[in-house]
């Protein structure tokens, strides 16, 4: 599994709610998991109408809740739970960021 990959999935974990059935799985096959592959739009579908709720990797670090512009579910990221998964997401981040400074000294 990619990188992107494996974030997708802990983010996926996240936002899904917990059932006997999904506790103990170690595989995550959700919408939103799928269309992580294929959506060029970053962000997920709300759980409660399906609106496409853009969600980009600084919102996901600032830790405030994402909210659905349709229907106004509040989604808020366990930060504990997802602490692993948001530090490889802020490198991640952190990478980009330089990878945009360099390109901006550059041109």
């Amino acid at each position: 599994m990619s990188f992107i990959g494996k974030i997708v999935t802990g983010i996926t974990r996240i936002w899904r709610p917990k059932t006997k059935e999904n506790e103990s799985s170690s595989t995550v096959s959700t919408p939103i998991a799928n269309e992580a592959q294929y959506s060029k739009t970053p962000g997920l579908n709300c759980p409660q109408c399906s609106f496409r709720i853009s969600v980009s990797v600084p919102m996901l670090l600032s830790g405030a809740a994402i909210v659905c512009p349709a229907c106004n579910l509040k989604l808020n990221v366990e930060q504990e739970q997802s602490k692993p998964c948001l530090d490889e997401l802020k490198k991640v981040n952190d990478a980009m960021n330089r990878a945009e400074a360099v390109k901006q000294n550059v041109q």
